[in-house]
């Protein structure tokens, strides 16, 4: 799977070769490591690795470096920008305090990752401009020879976390610029040069600038770094458009920009529209800011919209036609939705085996692009059938997992309904009903008749004659 953030990585070592080799592969996107520079005999060795059947063997008086005072490599920035540095080590004796990476020399470096010989912990260690020490982060856990360990320094914003197997062992804070090492120009791996050394084994050795991979536990990686470059997800974009394959891309803002794939595969503008919400986002050279789903519902003014129903079942998902349905969704409460299936008898079969049912309300713009939104989905709990002399109907029915209650919803989720039918409010609480909204869900903010309301429940009714929606702060669902 590839990487979103590969073209951040500073570099990137899966220590894999022949035994005994000095020949240490540089698989990030520069490949600076071709011309690094070693301090004693730090080679690869078959005898462990966590990956690929090698690793880089060190025996406490070797080092790997990066030269940056070469002028064709560029040194390591982590000075005032997020940074991520990680590796799996194996030690064979604790018998001082062990260098894992530290960027600069001897005592004069920016940040450092090291086992302290006295506790037998992980720490990480960082100095401000001036020199002095102002993170320094002890792990809980005390590690031992003989296991391989994933280890990762992370710094986000002014938040500093020290990770050992997934695990946060400790965080600080401090906003302070770290030293600048770049007159130094050395990342060293596996020791430093005061002669504090590794004695054990290092491999997939990954160092990324301006990304912070990790800002709570995690589960510590099973298999090598990816060394390519490509979305976390390669299915594609968020939530296309109602313009067809493109999708909204956002800034920080609230207008965000509409893109389409070019002939080279990369997005090119066209158009601006309102955003709801944001999602990782990615594109090249480097991943943007984020993704915006975009407030496609100004486009459908005018244009009428119908409701389906998706069944989930053993032979995949089935379309199936409705007549009616409702549901309750709330915040604190299990949601209820039901539909009917009119004329079902050729669905019988497929009712009986369905696991799962999806309401979409559906709308067919004037390019007869289709655009479709899901409103309701739950397992398939219940199923009524209701035969007589002309009719043959079933009743689908579930419940599904509460909507999560927000206090202050983030603003680009408030929706300001229209068509509202009447308002009422009662012990302190308001509720309304009005036009069925395409986005709204309990847990945003509504505006009615330019009232403000924090929306706890929304309540749905469809028929063949009618369609609107009940909404109010009390999740009571009423």
């Amino acid at each position: 799977m590839a990487d979103p953030y590969y073209n951040d990585i500073f570099a990137l070592l899966h220590c894999n070769g022949a035994n005994d080799s000095d020949e240490f592969t540089d698989s990030g996107p520069t490949g600076i490591l071709g011309i690094a520079s070693f301090s004693g005999t730090p080679l690869i060795k078959t005898a462990q690795s966590r990956f690929g059947g090698a690793s880089l063997g060190l025996t406490g008086a070797d080092t790997l470096a990066i030269d940056a005072m070469t002028s064709s490599i560029t040194a390591l920035a982590i000075q005032t920008g997020d940074f991520t540095l990680e590796f799996h080590v194996r030690l064979t004796t604790i018998d001082g305090d062990h260098i894992l990476l530290v960027d600069g020399v001897g005592t004069t470096y920016s940040a450092k990752l090291w086992i302290e010989n006295s506790t037998d912990k992980l720490r990480f260690t960082c100095r401000d401009s001036g020199g002095s020490i102002i993170i320094d982060l002890s792990s809980t856990a005390t590690l031992s020879t003989g296991v391989w360990y994933h280890v990762a320094g992370v710094r986000d914003g002014s938040t500093f976390r020290l990770f050992l197997d997934g695990t946060q062992e400790a965080t600080d804070t401090d906003a302070s610029a770290l030293y600048d090492t770049s007159g130094l120009g050395y990342v060293q791996i596996g020791g430093d040069s005061v002669g504090d050394g590794l004695k054990g084994y290092l491999d997939d050795i990954r160092i990324t600038e301006g990304v912070a991979r990790y800002t709570s536990g995690f589960t510590a990686p099973s298999a090598p770094f990816d060394d390519e470059y490509g979305p976390a997800d390669p299915g594609g974009l968020t939530d296309p458009g109602p313009l067809g394959a493109p999708s909204m891309f956002a800034g920080h803002g609230t207008v965000g920009r509409i893109a389409v794939r070019g002939v080279l595969g990369t997005e090119s503008f066209f158009g601006a529209a309102p955003v709801l919400g944001y999602a990782a986002d990615f594109g090249l050279p480097r991943p943007p800011d984020v993704v915006g789903l975009h407030d496609f519902t100004p486009a459908l003014a005018g244009i009428l919209s119908s409701y389906v129903m998706d069944l989930t079942t053993p032979d995949g998902v089935i379309r199936v036609p409705i007549s009616s349905w409702q549901a309750t969704l709330q915040t604190d409460a299990r949601n209820y939705t039901q539909c009917v299936v009119p004329a079902c008898l050729p669905l019988v079969d497929a009712l009986n085996d369905a696991t799962e049912f999806k309401i979409s309300r559906r709308a067919v713009l004037p390019s007869g692009q289709v655009l479709e939104y899901e409103m309701a989905t739950a397992p398939v709990e219940a199923l009524q059938f209701y035969r007589g002399p002309d009719r043959y109907t079933c009743t689908v029915s579930g419940y599904s997992d509460a909507f999560t209650a927000d206090a202050d919803p983030p603003a680009t989720f408030d929706r300001t309904v229209t068509g509202v039918r009447s308002t009422s409010s009662s012990s302190g609480t308001s509720r309304a009903r009005c036009d069925i909204d395409w986005l709204l869900r309990p847990g945003h903010r509504a505006f009615v008749s330019g009232s403000e309301m924090l929306v706890g429940w929304v309540n749905y009714y469809v028929n063949t004659s009618d369609a609107f929606m009940d909404i109010g702060e009390s999740s009571a669902g009423g």
